[in-house]
């Protein structure tokens, strides 16, 4: 059985005993490095560069079920195409 990961509690006494910050410090931290992050995500980027070595976040969203079934889609791609083949054939 795998071991489960560490909650953010024992990263921050782990980091602050490391350290000899207070778990304020190291706390305080990690808050301020998630909201840099938030900041560069929200620029657009998906690279995050950490002690040299980039990183790249991705945010799992949920899958959205379309409102418009998938054939009724391709039914109006088609008959677009179709009007479109039926005009350039009258402009010849």
């Amino acid at each position: 059985m795998p071991a489960r990961p560490a909650t953010k509690s024992e990263i921050v006494t782990a980091l602050a005993e490391r350290t000899g910050l207070s778990k304020l410090d190291v706390s305080t931290l990690f808050e301020e490095l998630a909201a840099v992050i938030k900041q560069e995500m929200a620029k657009g980027s998906s690279l995050f560069t950490t002690m040299g070595k980039p990183r790249r976040l991705t945010i799992k969203k949920p899958v959205v079920k379309s409102r418009i079934p998938a054939a009724k889609i391709h039914k109006a791609v088609r008959a677009a195409i179709q009007q479109r083949r039926n005009e350039s054939a009258v402009a010849r």
